[in-house]
């Protein structure tokens, strides 16, 4: 007996992906504004499959037949409007969406073989986003091809360091880390530092080492991911700083691999945003955000004394031992996406 999903519904898949921090939260709602796409959602089990399969704990066969079986599922439900997240709160919630009246006509609907001729009638993008998943994700490529979609948000590592250093300590430690976690000399760590061979004791870090050597493994997995996707033509890089200070070419690029966009709706939502912004830290006052340090700056001095004092955070709370590897990752970023200031 063989478990099989030889086929699946219609549509592309659009995965937004990065570092925790990079700006994922911005892009949920401005890419579901191209072309017809249904609500972006996090499905925390489509992350866990592709981790356990990227670490060899479960083959593509059966991992390939999962992931079918999920993205089909979503696929349905958004078409009747179920598992809609309502949460108030929530900056991914339906109710912070443009499209409430669409879903809410979809709970309405009938289900079964009508939304099931509507799905094959009317095919959408369908949206997940994804935390670090960037090389474990490459399964889905496999199974989808040309019609997957790669979205990529990046964003200087010095800016990481303080959203790190406040959400460390829940790392492979808290119940609230719904990520796997793995066994590695005895202890637990993130899975994302399987093969940090250097690392002798993850848990005997100083938190700031531990946020350190975490962005410094998942920047350096990040622009070698950039670095093997940037000429392909289903691939889009956000990096942060220049995006919300000027979006227009990302819009544009978002158009080409997305299809058309109704220039009213994402005009307002970048300017609930506060993009384009005058400081690359001077968007909506969330609690959320507060973790990054954002400050409502605006001059270009004020840019240059915030970018410098982030890099003397970085070298003055990291040890020797991960300052000049955090350093490198620094400059690899800068020789890649330059510095947002004159």
């Amino acid at each position: 007996m063989t478990l099989v999903r030889d086929s699946y519904y219609p549509g592309r898949l659009v995965v937004i992906d990065g570092i925790s921090g990079t700006g994922k939260t911005l892009l949920n709602g401005l890419i579901s504004l191209f072309g017809d796409s249904h609500l972006p959602f996090f499905s925390y089990i489509i992350e866990q499959l592709c981790v356990t399969n990227h670490l060899k704990h479960l083959d593509d066969e059966v991992v390939n037949i999962l992931l079918k079986l999920q993205i089909d599922q979503k696929r349905y439900d958004h078409q009747i409007g179920r598992e809609v997240n309502l949460r108030p709160r929530d900056l991914s919630s339906l109710l912070r969406s443009s499209k409430k009246i669409e879903y809410v006509n979809n709970f309405l609907t009938k289900d079964g073989a009508h939304a099931e001729s509507m799905i094959y009638k009317k095919p959408k993008n369908l949206i997940v986003v994804t935390h670090q998943l960037l090389q474990a994700s490459s399964i889905l490529e496999d199974i989808y091809g040309d019609s997957m979609v790669r979205i990529h948000a990046m964003r200087h590592p010095a800016y990481l360091y303080d959203h790190w250093l406040s959400c460390v300590g829940l790392i492979a430690r808290s119940l609230r880390d719904f990520t796997p976690w793995i066994k590695f000399n005895g202890e637990i760590i993130p899975w994302f530092l399987h093969d940090e061979l250097e690392l002798k004791s993850f848990k005997n870090l100083s938190d700031s080492d531990k946020a350190a050597i975490c962005v410094i493994k998942l920047s350096e997995n990040a622009m070698s991911f950039h670095r093997a996707f940037k000429l392909k033509p289903n691939y889009l890089a956000f990096d942060f700083e220049n995006f919300v200070l000027n979006p227009s070419e990302y819009l544009a690029k978002s158009r080409d691999i997305l299809g058309v966009y109704n220039p009213r709706k994402v005009a307002n939502y970048l300017s609930r945003e506060k993009v384009p912004r005058l400081h690359i830290n001077s968007g909506r006052s969330r609690k959320i955000y507060h973790r990054y340090g954002s400050k409502n700056l605006n001059s270009q001095n004020n840019q240059r004394n915030d970018y410098n004092q982030k890099i003397d955070q970085v070298k003055k709370s990291v040890s020797r031992e991960y300052r000049n590897r955090y350093i490198e990752v620094i400059n690899e970023y800068e020789s890649a996406f330059g510095l947002w200031f004159e």
